[in-house]
């Protein structure tokens, strides 16, 4: 076997597509590989050129691909090596292929180009793979910035003794950016003490410490004085990052505050009026003043004995303190 037949064998079981062309851009040659990654026969294949519209050339998203950035324009053009160039192509049944070339120029002694050669790696799984992981991508990005919590993540910073020093924020989403009236680029890859100064040093690393001691999420409420928050938050360990998410409860607290505050003016209020009709009794009964009251919910009176004493009769004789209008219009009026 001569050498010509040793680098033909090679070429044909070799498990990269690889294929030759002309210096007009014809191929000359490609081997069984290509023939799968192209997905066309050894014969068709040769009677194409690099841009021949049965490939319906464009880029990775489906547009148009310029002839002049293709493998061979560019190697023939500058004399030199290509690296990874990514195209899509179309097989005859209308499947979309997704290829990564690298092309080399073929010289002759003169150093002349006299064509070009080529390996064609099918990169379609994973080109899929990617665009799969970039929807998940952008589901949890759209989760993350429209969750009604606030949401940080962080990273731990710890000194050479594998103390806690402080924290990194990694991300936020778009409630937590609000709540701080920051963008995402005033904040991405701040400390704590850049972000809120040194009190948030001294508020949350006990915090940030339990967790890390119990390897356990944690609840806490904390007023932060540098934003002006109550803050209802769980904080969650994960490596050397946490996860902290919850809400302003700002709103909440003042409101239960104020409700606390007018439930005790309601009992000093009525504290006060309680006060005020026994000392009205005492100054009455003292006086020997009749009185009375009037119950709306009962539709009866209420007297005093000084209002029986000024018609000389007592409760006993006209049947108890208490009596309907009528009885009292019938004996009084």
């Amino acid at each position: 076997m001569n050498q010509q037949e040793v680098k033909n064998k090679i070429l044909e079981i070799s498990p990269i597509g690889m294929v030759v062309l002309d210096k007009d851009g014809k191929i000359t040659l490609a081997n069984r590989e290509a023939e799968k990654v192209l997905g066309l026969t050894k014969s068709k294949i040769s009677e194409l050129t690099y841009d021949s519209p049965i490939w319906k050339i464009t880029d990775l998203k489906g547009n148009p691909f310029p002839k002049e950035q293709l493998p061979f324009f560019l190697v023939m053009n500058s004399h030199e090596s290509v690296y990874n160039i990514e195209h899509a192509i179309e097989w005859p049944d209308g499947t979309r292929i997704y290829l990564s070339v690298n092309a080399a120029p073929i010289t002759n002694d003169f150093d002349e180009i006299e064509g070009v050669t080529a390996t064609i790696q099918n990169i379609t799984d994973r080109i899929l793979i990617e665009e799969k992981l970039q929807q998940s991508e952008k589901r949890y990005r759209d989760l993350f910035d429209n969750l009604i919590d606030e949401v940080h993540v962080w990273r731990v910073i710890r000194d050479a003794t594998d103390k806690i020093q402080s924290w990194e924020l990694v991300d936020a989403n778009s409630r937590a950016l609000k709540s701080w009236n920051k963008t995402k680029d005033q904040v991405k890859g701040k400390n704590a003490i850049e972000l809120f100064g040194s009190d948030a040093i001294q508020t949350f690393k006990p915090i940030i410490e339990n967790i890390y001691e119990t390897n356990q999420p944690y609840s806490w409420e904390v007023f932060f004085e540098p934003t002006h928050q109550y803050l209802a938050m769980d904080s969650i360990p994960l490596g050397e990052f946490f996860i902290s998410t919850g809400r302003d409860i700002t709103d909440k607290i003042k409101i239960n505050e104020d409700l606390k505050k007018a439930k005790n003016q309601a009992e000093l209020a009525k504290d006060i009026a309680v006060q005020a009709q026994l000392q009205l009794k005492q100054t009455q009964s003292m006086a020997k003043v009749g009185g009375w009251e009037f119950e709306l919910a009962t539709g009866l009176f209420q007297f005093n004995d000084n209002f029986y004493e000024i018609f000389r009769s007592s409760a006993e004789r006209i049947g108890g303190y208490q009596m309907t209008a009528n009885a009292y219009a019938q004996r009084f009026v």
